[in-house]
């Protein structure tokens, strides 16, 4: 599981460069760090149901506290990525990759 969680950062930190560069770390919640957000009725009902992990979140580092940037990654291997400009007023790009 640990190498999973390296290549979700991975996968975030370079959409994060690619898409939003100037967005620097500093500007995000401890650096950039990525939360998983489990939901009320948990990771298994989301895998086997939804055929999904909850979302990964980066969140921006200021009052507001909104989402930088949203992973979800399907079952089947799918990933898609939210990302947010403007403190995460505003949604920016979508992105998937399978």
């Amino acid at each position: 599981m640990h190498h999973i969680l390296i290549a979700i950062k991975e996968i975030i930190d370079s959409n994060l460069k690619l898409y939003l560069p100037h967005v620097a770390s500093d500007h995000l919640e401890n650096n950039g760090a990525v939360y998983y957000m489990n939901g009320k009725d948990g990771t298994e009902f989301d895998w086997y149901i939804n055929e999904k992990f909850p979302p990964f979140m980066v969140f921006y580092n200021d009052k507001a506290n909104l989402g930088a940037v949203k992973l979800l990654l399907y079952k089947d291997g799918g990933v898609v990525i939210y990302l947010f400009d403007d403190c995460g007023k505003n949604w920016s790009k979508r992105f998937i990759q399978n």
